[in-house]
Order: C-alpha cells, then structure tokens, then sequence
C-alpha cells in the first residue's frame, strides 16, 4: 500500500485524538454520573486520575510490544479494548466498577496512542516527519476543545451513558479506518529490543538527573 503523507497524518492524528476525547467528553457529566452509582463528585473525579495512570501505564507496556510484533496488532487490539471498556462503563453500577474499566479502557487508549508518533518514525525522516508532526499536532489542539462541548450534547439529548456509546462507535470507526488504510509500517529488519533491554532504557531515564535548572 502506497504512503501518502496527507493520509497518514490524518489517521494517526485521528487515532491520537481517542485519549483526549476520552478525558475531556464526559467531563461535563460527572456531576450525573455521581448521582448514578451513588458516588460524591470528589470520589467520581479519581476517574480521571485512573484514566491518566492507565494511560500511561499502556503506552509504557505496549510501545515495546509493537516494536516486537508490529505497529497494526497493537493498535487494534488497543482499540478494541477501549471499544468493549467504553461499553462495559454504561453499565457501571458503583465507583469501583467506573474506576476499573476505565483502567482498562486507558490501558487500550495507551495501546493505541503509543503508536502514532513510532508510525510516523516508521515512515517519514526529516522535513517530511515534520510536516506529517506538524499536522497532527494542529489537529489534535482542536481535540480537547471540542471534546467538552459534543459531550455535552450527548449529555443533553439521552444522558451520560451515550458519551461512552459515542467513545465506543469512534474506536470502533477507528479499528476499521486504520485496518483497511494504513499498512504495516514497521520495519521487520530491524531487531527488537528484548525485555530485559526495555527495562534497562527505562530505569536509565528514571536514573537520569539532568534537568530544567532552576531561576536564579
């Protein structure tokens, strides 16, 4: 399949858009959604902590995996976890059932996410990676801002449910626009870094102390 750079920023700034759509569209339901399972807002509110954790905790995990086994398994696995997560929180009864599954939905939006940025490493160098980066990065800052304001429709025409619903339908949108569009863009030449190697990278920046030096 031939790679066209306009095409490929559009999909992956469309897959990078899921993470930010998820934290920002239900934002204005959380009031209702904490009446719904019974719940203060404070307590509601540590959802969105879950989701950032298990986002990161995603794209740390799964970004090794797909130097392994290639970026389109990855990501569509992620994304058809977060499709079944976002389902599975209509049905969320009680906080601790809202604050697991969206662990888990963030866990597949880290899955997917991740791999935006290596796609576009995969496929482009130089000026090309930057005009492909440049695109996504002006696509995705309309994301948080729109985000806020279609959940709020959704709120306003069945109730906080339908937010999920919608999450659910763009992941899903998104398993088949990525599956049938992009191809696999890894480079099977290049060796994978064994597990052993990926801890060793991670521990080297956590152990790394350089940094922004304070004022004066």
């Amino acid at each position: 399949m031939e790679l066209n750079p306009r095409r490929v920023a559009w999909l992956v700034a469309a897959n990078t858009a899921l993470a930010p759509f998820a934290i920002d569209a239900y934002l204005p339901a959380i009031g209702i959604l904490a009446e719904s399972i019974n719940a203060s807002i404070h307590h509601t509110e540590l959802s969105i902590s879950m989701f950032l954790f298990g986002f990161a905790l995603g794209q740390l995990c799964f970004g090794p995996l797909s130097d392994r086994l290639g970026r389109k398994p990855v990501l569509l696995s992620g994304l058809v976890v977060f499709m079944l997560a976002s389902l599975m929180i209509t049905t969320a009864d009680s906080l601790t059932s809202l604050l697991v599954w969206r662990f888990i939905q963030a866990l597949g939006g880290g899955a997917c996410v991740v791999n935006s940025a290596a796609i576009v490493r995969d496929c482009f160098s130089g000026r090309e990676a930057a005009k492909v980066m440049s695109t996504m990065a002006m696509i995705m800052m309309l994301a948080p801002l729109v985000a806020p304001a279609v959940g709020s429709l959704l709120l306003h025409i069945a109730g906080w449910w339908l937010i999920f619903v919608f999450l659910a339908v763009y992941a899903g949108f998104l398993f088949w626009l990525l599956g049938t569009r992009l191809p696999e863009t890894r480079d099977i030449n290049l060796p994978a870094a064994s597990p052993r190697q990926v801890i060793r990278n991670y521990a080297s920046v956590l152990r790394h102390k350089e940094g922004i030096p304070p004022y004066s």
